[in-house]
């Protein structure tokens, strides 16, 4: 996902102090109907949770709808 960022625009954050990049999950719960929670740590060890929830339309599509916690 971060390819689409231009790399100079990465640059200037990371030399205006910005970390740029993936965080570690901490940890990774898949409930029963393929609901997938993740605890995703930051670099100042504070964890911000993630729900990943599959949906499948009348089609036969399927995606996976996002939530990310902004709360810190």
């Amino acid at each position: 996902m971060l390819n689409t960022v231009p790399q100079a625009f990465r640059n200037d954050l990371q030399e205006a102090g910005y970390k740029v990049g993936r965080s570690p999950i901490h940890q990774v719960v898949t409930a029963a109907d393929g609901t997938i929670k993740a605890l995703i740590k930051l670099e100042d060890n504070r964890l911000i949770e993630t729900v990943g929830i599959p949906v499948e339309d009348n089609k036969g599509s399927s995606r996976l709808t996002a939530c990310v916690s902004s709360q810190v």
